[in-house]
């Protein structure tokens, strides 16, 4: 079957109304119908949750863009600059950069110009209230729901990128 003569099923929502279209499909029995309408229900119930997962995946990449100016690369190795100096902030950035992958803490401390003590403390909580932002995973660190919407609000803005 080509991609022409594919059955398909559109869902148009407006302000005022929301249009399911149904094309290709044979209806020469009301089950295939009702089989494509609930198919099409189906996604325009998961709608809302496609479109907050959407502009969550737009605001992680504008973070990401807007903070690219911060690094360097020597030699294939990224390298965190001057700003920020907090050290939360430092690791945050440094897990923003490549999330939604793990970063290990040796890697980390690397990357922002921090001791590994101090990165390892801030990563497992012991300074500062920064420990539900972020979580081990596959033998390092990234960043929690919570430290994704701490570092889009608070992080990037405080020391005035473009985000």
């Amino acid at each position: 079957m080509d991609d022409e003569n594919k059955p398909r099923i559109s869902i148009e929502i407006t302000n005022s109304e929301t249009l399911i279209r149904v094309e290709n499909i044979s209806l020469s029995d009301t089950k295939q119908f009702d089989e494509a309408y609930k198919a099409a229900r189906r996604f325009l119930e998961r709608t809302p949750i496609l479109e907050k997962n959407l502009e969550n995946e737009l605001m992680l990449e504008k973070g990401k863009s807007s903070t690219e100016h911060l690094w360097t690369n020597e030699e294939n190795e990224f390298k965190l600059g001057e700003i920020p100096t907090e050290p939360e902030y430092r690791i945050a950035l440094s897990l923003l950069r490549i999330y939604p992958l793990c970063n290990k803490e040796v890697d980390i401390a690397r990357e922002t110009g921090l001791l590994q003590q101090t990165a390892g403390n801030h990563l497992r909580g012991d300074r500062k209230a920064t420990q539900s932002f972020f979580a081990t995973c596959d033998e390092g660190y990234s960043l929690t729901s919570a430290g994704i919407e701490w570092v889009l609000k608070e992080v990037i803005p405080n020391f005035n990128t473009e985000a």
